[in-house]
């Protein structure tokens, strides 16, 4: 019976830093100092921004499996993570008032390059309506109290039940 050889691990370089590794596919394995102030700009900076496990991912330029292990043993880190998803919060709320009021945004339309090298802009104004399912979500998480879907039905005293000697034979 003839045995394989076993093939040892090849040994990391020793030129690289170990607070700067990358996986093969490019992204951070190791954690680092700049990471927290990376994830704070972000969420301060893009209000598409939410702070779902992805985007933060995306962000750090690392794998799901390296966020959470950081997460785990870096409290500074979850701090931040923490503080990212405060602002999401904020940025959703935003958004989802702004869909029960109905907004009015300037975006442009086109971008037109014109002969003489100039470029021209055009802009239109996009006008949202109210939205009565937004709102009505709004109104059943801020005020449960008066704008609640269910009621709930409280019934207050005693109930007494007599037998007849009639109603006795019937049982």
């Amino acid at each position: 019976m003839d045995k394989k050889p076993v093939q040892k691990k090849r040994p990391s370089p020793k030129s690289k830093k170990a607070n700067n590794r990358k996986s093969i596919n490019g992204q951070y394995t190791d954690y680092q100092e700049g990471f927290c102030d990376l994830l704070k700009t972000a969420a301060e900076g893009d209000t598409e921004f939410y702070g779902t496990v992805y985007q933060i991912c995306k962000v750090l330029n690392c794998s799901i499996q390296s966020y959470y292990n950081w997460r785990n043993a870096h409290p500074e880190f979850a701090e931040a993570v923490t503080y990212v998803l405060f602002v999401g919060s904020q940025n959703c709320l935003k958004s989802l008032y702004e869909r029960a009021n109905g907004v009015s945004k300037t975006v442009t339309k086109r971008v037109i390059e014109r002969a003489d090298g100039k470029t021209q802009y055009e802009y239109i104004t996009v006008t949202n309506p109210p939205d009565t399912q937004a709102l009505k979500f709004i109104l059943t998480n801020r005020d449960p109290d008066n704008w609640r879907e269910k009621v709930d039905v409280k019934q207050t005293g005693n109930l007494i039940i007599t037998f007849e000697e009639q109603d006795a034979g019937l049982l």
